[in-house]
């Protein structure tokens, strides 16, 4: 299934244009790159959110706010690691996958919380 143009946004890295997409669940935010064509393997990568919870009082915590921003530069990042790492964009076959320990590593992301906070 080709990534619609709707929706998606374009990114060029080396002489390929591709098109990307970040969406999030409950515990992830998933990113799908592809050649622009629409052929290929795709690159789907894992992100974490790095919520930071504070605590409401009542034992309980609500979230001021997440910490992770999913930016051009960051796909930029990830694309490159993965065509050095096994990635072949122009070939057919399963996704490429990369999990949030990976995209951890290459887009690292730092929350300051105060006292009784926790990141998740």
């Amino acid at each position: 299934m080709t990534i619609p143009k709707k929706g998606s946004r374009r990114i060029q890295v080396g002489e390929n244009h591709y098109r990307w997409v970040a969406n999030g669940n409950d515990n992830t935010i998933n990113v799908t790159v592809q050649l622009e064509q629409g052929k290929g393997q795709k690159l789907v990568a894992y992100f974490n959110y790095r919520n930071l919870w504070t605590p409401k009082g009542d034992s309980s915590f609500a979230r001021k706010f997440q910490g992770r921003s999913v930016t051009p530069k960051s796909i930029e990042l990830i694309m490159e690691w993965a065509l050095k790492n096994g990635w072949e964009p122009g070939a057919q076959g399963k996704p490429f996958l990369m999990g949030v320990d990976k995209t951890s590593k290459l887009v690292p992301v730092t929350v300051f919380g105060e006292k009784g906070e926790y990141i998740d």
